[in-house]
């Protein structure tokens, strides 16, 4: 096993059981598991990186309209 492939494991598997888990979820247990998918390459990993990215652009497009 090649060190991207553990990191990806370990921080999958710790991501998840955090979602499971923890009081706040998606503070401690979705970054974590993102960047578990971002290592390993996946497709599942890409194509969520890229979500994320589009919905934090537009919450920054809608909180800029409304600022101005």
């Amino acid at each position: 096993m090649n060190v991207t492939l553990s990191l990806t494991v370990i921080f999958v598997v710790w991501g998840g059981w955090l979602l499971v888990r923890r009081e706040m979820p998606l503070v401690y247990g979705l970054p974590i598991l993102l960047a578990g998918l971002f290592l390993g390459g996946t497709s599942w990993g890409v194509a969520l990186i890229d979500i994320t990215t589009d919905v934090v652009n537009g919450l920054i497009d809608a909180v800029s309209q409304v600022v101005s």
